[in-house]
């Protein structure tokens, strides 16, 4: 189910994000500028979300860009001819990071997780996973030392227990039918182990 969310909402964007070649030396210098940065280790197109630790389980994908340096991850976007930061995570807030499924994985930092699917890009073909700068992302996010979770340690949903409700209707040859439906709230968690960086 997890992984079922995470496709689903990551889905729902992907198309959304206008391709910008970023690799270039001179986008890469205006991406120094418009993030006021000295250094690029590498840049990818990568869609990213926010969650709430103790909150529910949705979020809602931004498909953009993502810069790691030395120290950091930015996670940008490109607006009105300028790289734009949304977020920045640094190695020293990383709690732990919670890999479900080998695509998308979550990082936690004290009261948020940021979920992150970064994609290579093949000029006129699908967007694929980036095992490449997925690896170097992860390992210079967890260079304090902090736990890289998977299998059932990486869980970070869990059922409440709850329903929300809504009205849907159903159209029939008499006209709209409405119908409550219920569905289960799922909470995030933090999977990091106590005392964790």
């Amino acid at each position: 189910m997890l992984r079922h969310f995470a496709i689903a909402s990551a889905l729902i964007l992907l198309t959304a994000c206008s391709n910008i070649e970023h690799k270039t030396p001179e986008v890469r210098e205006q991406i120094k500028r418009d993030l006021n940065i000295d250094q690029i280790v590498d840049t990818a197109q990568t869609s990213f979300c926010w969650l709430a630790i103790n909150g529910v389980a949705t979020c809602k994908y931004t498909s953009a860009y993502s810069i790691l340096t030395p120290d950091s991850l930015y996670l940008t976007d490109y607006e009105k001819g300028s790289f734009v930061q949304k977020d920045v995570i640094r190695a020293k807030d990383v709690k732990c990071i919670s890999d479900v499924d080998g695509q998308n994985f979550y990082v936690f930092k004290d009261r948020q997780a940021v979920s992150l699917i970064p994609y290579t890009e093949v000029h006129r073909a699908p967007l694929e996973n980036n095992p490449e700068y997925r690896a170097k992302v992860i390992k210079m996010l967890l260079s304090n030392g902090q736990p890289y979770l998977t299998g059932e340690a990486a869980t970070f949903i869990r059922d409440t227990g709850r329903k929300e409700y809504s009205v849907h209707s159903i159209y029939t040859g008499a006209g709209p039918i409405p119908i409550a439906v219920g569905n289960e709230v799922q909470q995030i968690i933090s999977p990091c182990p106590a005392g964790a960086h």
